[in-house]
Parts: C-alpha cells; sequence; structure tokens
C-alpha cells in the first residue's frame, strides 16, 4: 500500500479511525488499531512469532457507540 497510495484510511468496525499520507500512517501512526496492523505484518526473512490484535471484534449487529477499538 505504501508504495501504490498517496493517502491511506485506516477502517475499523466500519469507520475510518485514520486518515492520512501513506508515510504519515506507516511511519507515524496516531491510532491503536493502525500500530497494531503494523505490528502484525509478517517479516519473511525472520522466524518470529507475528503478532496478534488482541480482542474480539465488536458486534456490528448493535455497533458500539464512539471508537470501537
Amino acid at each position: 500500500v505504501a508504495n501504490m497510495a498517496d493517502r491511506v484510511a485506516v477502517m475499523y468496525a466500519g469507520k475510518i479511525v485514520e486518515y492520512g499520507t501513506a508515510e504519515e500512517i506507516f511511519y507515524d501512526p496516531r491510532h491503536p488499531y493502525t500500530w497494531a496492523l503494523l505490528s502484525s505484518i509478517p517479516d519473511v526473512d525472520s522466524k518470529e512469532k507475528l503478532e496478534a490484535i488482541p480482542g474480539t471484534p465488536p458486534n456490528m449487529i448493535y455497533p458500539p457507540k464512539g471508537d470501537a477499538f
């Protein structure tokens, strides 16, 4: 994504939680979900275990108020 897009939107539970340039999102993320996503990107040269994103997705039949993450 960083090599193909000028601007990036990060979505969680159907809402944009962070929006900015590819550089801002990948090198200076502000939202905890963006941090979690970036931490879960696999490194093909490493045998380290991937970071899991803790918690469970919200029930979108009854969406939470405010920031769902």
